[in-house]
């Protein structure tokens, strides 16, 4: 599901290696939760009143791009300690439109898809 343009309405932690989002789609009005689990490491940064998606981009190798490098300098990773966790994990970027930028270090390849949140509209 392609998230970009859907505002982030709430980031929540939960327990030490996860954390959920809360996703409000503008066009629809339907409300979205994604669950992040084994979480190694994570940066918010830019929270406010108004968060909207850009891009998330999600990168399973160390390369040049900019969002590789973006997501490490957020996440206080030199490239030796990207290189070795994306051998097993996968570095994750969530570019703002405006507000909250996120990056994170999953133990994991997968990226949780969106779900449509319980009592939300649907």
């Amino acid at each position: 599901m392609d998230i970009h343009d859907f505002e982030i309405t709430s980031i929540r932690t939960s327990g030490r290696n996860a954390f959920v989002l809360r996703l409000l789609d503008t066009q629809t009005l339907k409300s979205y939760v994604m669950e992040f689990s084994e979480v190694k490491r994570l940066c918010v940064e830019g929270f406010s009143l108004q968060n909207v998606i850009a891009d998330v981009h999600v990168y399973h190798a160390l390369s040049a791009e900019f969002g590789v490098r973006r997501a490490c300098g957020m996440l206080d990773l030199d490239l030796a300690a990207a290189a070795l966790a994306l051998e097993k994990g996968s570095l994750v970027l969530i570019e703002a439109a405006s507000g909250a930028e996120i990056a994170c270090l999953l133990a994991g390849k997968d990226l949780p898809d969106p779900a449509l949140e319980e009592g939300g509209r649907g």
